[in-house]
C-alpha cells in the first residue's frame, strides 16, 4: 500500500475591503509520485541550462532572446521545485 501525502497550497481567491479571502487546494498523491515530479523538474532545468548555454555561444539577438524566455520559465520551476521540497505543505496520511 503506497503512502500517500496531502499537499496544500493557498490560492488567492478574492480580495475585499476587509480583507484577503483565500482558499486552501489539497489534493492528494502518493510519497512517489512527489518524488518523481521533482526529479522531472531537475531533469527539465538541466535541460534548460544546457540549452541556455548552448544558446549564448551564438551570441545573437534571437539567441539572447530564447535565453530570457528560459529564464523566466526556469524561475517557474524553481518555485515549484521549492514548492515541492517543502515540508511543510505535505504531510503523510
Amino acid at each position: 500500500m503506497p503512502n500517500y501525502v496531502v499537499i496544500e497550497s493557498m490560492k488567492d481567491i478574492t480580495k475585499t475591503f476587509l480583507g484577503e479571502n483565500k482558499m486552501t487546494t489539497r489534493y492528494l498523491t502518493t510519497k512517489e509520485d512527489n518524488q518523481r515530479i521533482i526529479a522531472n523538474i531537475i531533469t527539465k532545468l538541466d535541460e534548460l541550462y544546457n540549452t541556455n548555454r548552448t544558446l549564448l555561444e551564438q551570441n545573437t539577438l534571437p539567441a539572447w532572446e530564447a535565453v530570457q524566455e528560459n529564464w523566466k520559465y526556469m524561475r517557474e520551476l524553481e518555485a515549484r521545485l521549492v514548492e515541492r521540497k517543502n515540508p511543510k505543505i505535505y504531510k503523510e496520511c
